[in-house]
């Protein structure tokens, strides 16, 4: 294994995360962030408490039906979980557009039902790829560190910045905070939120529908896997240096 070569991939692509946002996402934000700002107190509230239970029943449910993956997590070479990941994201990412297309052309009640199934689909993977690179879901840190995949990917250069900073504490010192849960619905509505509102829309909701999922999920597996190949490789080395 290149070690080297795996690192200055990894440098290239935290520099890329450092890149200024464009002016056109930049004003985008501007306005989400004026509209966030003029909702009741008690909109928010629901809004936060509904994605964490959402999100806690769904983890909790892919958790116990996982548990035989577990035994099986630490199989794979760095390079085969790499190939394993792409393979399992490009299963994911056709199921992910078959979902969005059929319930963009449900209409409104259809598209309603969108949101859970498609956190459902994101979050499933984000365990499956976790135990590819031989990480445990077992433990609340466990969940936590999947949680901060998923935050990664759906939040504003700021936010992924914050998001990374967490998860190489995770991983240098074995920190990790409690999800601010708050937090977490504000930037993930702020990403899907003028995807997810043209897929309501009647006749072309299913291409906009499919279209955003596909292009959600091909986000998501682009972050993920360098998120997990830096854990990976800094436990290689952490393991290397303890058996010398």
């Amino acid at each position: 294994m290149n070690v080297k070569g795996i690192e200055e991939e990894l440098a290239i692509w935290k520099r890329q995360q450092q890149r200024p946002e464009s002016h056109l996402k930049k004003k985008v934000g501007y306005l989400q962030e004026t509209i966030q700002d003029k909702m009741p107190k008690l909109y928010h509230t629901v809004a936060t408490q509904c994605v964490k239970r959402t999100a806690e029943t769904i983890m909790y449910g892919i958790d116990k039906s996982n548990q035989l993956i577990v035994k099986e997590i630490r199989s794979f070479s760095l390079e085969e979980a790499d190939q394993k990941a792409v393979d399992l994201f490009r299963r994911y990412r056709r199921m992910a557009l078959a979902e969005g297309i059929g319930t963009g052309a449900g209409g409104f009640v259809a598209g309603a039902m969108d949101f859970p199934l498609f956190l459902s689909l994101k979050l499933k993977a984000l365990f499956e790829v976790a135990h590819l690179y031989g990480f445990s879901t077992e433990t609340l840190q466990d969940r936590f560190f999947i949680l901060l995949l998923f935050q990664f990917s759906y939040g504003n250069r700021t936010h992924r910045l914050d998001v990374l900073k967490e998860v190489e504490a995770y991983i240098e010192h074995g920190t990790i905070n409690e999800t601010n849960w708050e937090q977490l619905q504000l930037q993930y509505r702020d990403t899907i939120d003028i995807p997810k509102t043209l897929q309501l829309l009647p006749v072309v909701g299913a291409v906009f529908g499919g279209t955003a999922n596909y292009y959600l999920f091909t986000k998501l597996e682009e972050n993920t896997i360098q998120l997990c190949r830096m854990r990976w490789l800094a436990e290689f080395k952490r393991v290397t240096l303890e058996n010398e």
